[in-house]
């Protein structure tokens, strides 16, 4: 599997586009022509996102900032590696501010998280 680009990560969660499909195109060079690779890591992504997204709200229930921080951490990058830019963006922004302890907004910022899942699902079950 391709590593992890962080270019993204610094941007505005406000402003990054909800995908980057050329991140899942720089996996064509490594595929077959049924895209089987592109296809895998889809739907690892698709099985590990709602996992990532219940550790965080494990992490707020738990009122834990580290346990946050690091679950914020994951799904920053398995959504990086995918090309999913918003919810990278977001994931990033809250995996920053919870270093500092639990934001006040969290709760809020959850709520963004699962709607920018649902959203970024959407799109890769219509792009496969």
């Amino acid at each position: 599997i391709l590593a992890h680009r962080c270019n993204q990560c610094s941007s505005d969660p406000a402003t990054a586009p909800l995908m980057d499909f050329g991140r899942l195109e720089e996996f064509r060079e490594f595929d077959d022509e049924d895209l089987s690779l592109t296809r895998e890591v889809i739907g690892m992504f698709v099985v590990e996102a709602p996992r990532r997204l219940a550790a965080i709200e494990a992490a707020l229930a738990a009122y834990d900032a580290p346990a946050l921080a690091a679950a914020a951490h994951a799904l920053k990058g398995a959504s990086g590696n995918i090309g999913a830019s918003a919810l990278q963006s977001a994931s990033n922004q809250l995996e920053e501010d919870a270093r500092q302890g639990v934001p006040p907004d969290a709760a809020a910022r959850l709520e963004r998280l699962q709607e920018l899942w649902s959203a970024t699902q959407a799109v890769l079950a219509n792009w496969v």
